[in-house]
């Protein structure tokens, strides 16, 4: 862990930086906690300029959980961190612990979406899905209708598992003139 918190600034100013948790309790050094005015001494991490005029400022990140956190930022105007502090940077730190992880570019999305999309598997449904389904829900109803067998009468028709478990009913009219098939349930 070295440098990993950065800002620009003008050169010849003192800057510290606030981590804080993704329910937004800062670090006080050992551990997370929410936020209190008297305590900003303790959540400070002060931040070195590279060289003597270069207007780039580090820190090291805390040794915390892997995570996301916020970062911000703050020149310090008087003798000690204050409220009134001018805020300089803010920005997230994805962390795995013991380094920086960058954000994933859309194509990285788009391999890792498409290796789950690959690889898991779906469990068969033991009921109809709820009017608004999860996504895994909808297209396994789906595939269950087309995949296994399916009876219809008259008056019913019905979806089973793989087994041969009927797991949806919908009941059917026909008036000669309007077919009409109710819901699943």
């Amino acid at each position: 862990m070295a440098n990993e918190i950065q800002a620009v600034h003008t050169s010849a100013k003192t800057l510290y930086a606030l981590v804080r948790d993704v329910t937004a309790n800062v670090w006080n050094g050992s551990t997370f906690e929410p936020y209190n005015s008297a305590s900003l001494a303790s959540y400070a991490i002060a931040m070195t300029e590279q060289g003597s005029a270069s207007g780039y400022y580090t820190a090291d990140f805390p040794a915390v959980v892997a995570g996301e956190y916020n970062v911000a930022v703050y020149e310090r105007l008087g003798a000690s961190p204050a409220e009134g502090d001018l805020p300089v940077a803010e920005g997230e730190v994805h962390w795995d612990g013991n380094t920086v992880v960058p954000r994933l570019t859309p194509a990285q999305i788009h391999a890792e979406v498409a290796d789950v999309l690959r690889t898991e598997a779906l469990a068969e449904l033991g009921e109809v899905p709820p009017p608004a389904p999860s996504l895994e829900q909808a297209v396994m109803f789906l595939y269950m209708a087309l995949r296994n067998t399916m009876t219809v009468t008259a008056a019913q028709q019905k979806i089973r598992n793989a087994a041969g478990s009927v797991i949806a009913t919908a009941a059917l009219s026909d008036d000669s003139t309007t077919f009409t098939r109710n819901q699943f349930s």
